[in-house]
């Protein structure tokens, strides 16, 4: 009985060990109103997760400020949240896709005018532009004198609003799909002219990065079949993958694989502090990939 006790007191402080460790910090969204016709009041307007294992949701409903304030789980490690707003009297849609690696610590808010349409953000992208510390320049701090900036990306213009609250970035050129993450197939050069990631030579040179990696004794299982995920490119071209599939060992062997494929061209913006010259960021991607057993 003893043993036994010992054994549960051992399995509940991990338990509560690990979920200290995790990071349970949130995003909030800001969505303003203010630019559209006739809004009586906010609760025009639904929020509904598209996501089947985290939460979005209001975080207020009472404002009377116009602004929506969407909250999303965060979480830890590669992430995509999506959400549709939809305001009831038109039936007019918002639906966001938000791109980013969530940590322990403090996350920037998200500012966006409600615009029906479709929306891919890459919030890695935003922080890497905006030149931002995650591991400190986003901490609340009541000695900052409140301030705006709107600075220039190769992506387009981003606003970044400091206060005593952290930080809140507004991609200012959503319609025209800026700040959207890379994709592996986009032609080589095209990606880097735009400011995204790329993989020369895309998705067939990837495959046979996997191919080799595979004939070297490091086998993720086989058959392929095709393969869908999200992807973070650091400043080094280091790739972190997480593929959309049920947690097998063959889809986390694959994960495995992808981290030691090399050749990924960061994304790279103009530095505003030397100039005619650039800095790679981090920042998304999106990626598919197939290969039949041959």
């Amino acid at each position: 009985m003893v043993r036994i006790l010992t054994l549960l007191v051992l399995l509940v402080s991990g338990v509560v060990h690990a979920f200290a460790q995790c990071c349970c910090t949130d995003i909030i969204v800001h969505v303003s109103l203010k630019d559209l016709p006739s809004v009586r009041s906010e609760r025009e307007f639904e929020v509904r997760s598209l996501e089947e294992y985290h939460t979005t949701q209001l975080a207020d409903r009472d404002s009377t400020d116009l602004t929506l304030r969407v909250r999303m789980d965060a979480g830890c490690g590669l992430a995509e949240r999506r959400f549709v707003i939809t305001r009831g009297p038109t039936g007019e849609r918002m639906e966001l896709s938000v791109l980013f690696l969530g940590y322990d610590g403090v996350h920037p808010s998200l500012r966006v005018a409600f615009t029906p349409g479709l929306y891919d953000i890459d919030l890695e992208h935003l922080i890497g532009c905006a030149d931002l510390s995650v591991y400190g320049d986003l901490a609340p701090n009541d000695s900052i004198v409140p301030n705006t900036r709107t600075i220039r990306c190769t992506a387009g213009s981003l606003r970044v609003e400091r206060d005593q609250h952290g930080v809140a970035l507004e991609p200012l050129d959503l319609r025209a799909g800026a700040f959207r993450p890379g994709r592996l197939d986009a032609p080589f050069g095209f990606a880097a002219a735009h400011g995204y990631a790329e993989f020369p030579g895309g998705t067939a040179a990837l495959v046979a990065e996997l191919v080799e990696h595979e004939a070297s004794g490091h086998s993720f299982g086989r058959p392929w079949t095709t393969y869908t995920g999200i992807g973070c490119v650091n400043e080094n071209g280091r790739f972190h993958a997480r593929i959309d599939r049920e947690r097998t060992p063959r889809v986390h062997a694959l994960e495995m694989a992808l981290m030691d494929v090399v050749g990924w061209l960061p994304a790279r913006i103009s530095d505003d502090h030397q100039n005619g010259t650039s800095r790679p960021i981090r920042s998304m991607v999106r990626f598919s990939f197939s290969k039949s057993d041959d």
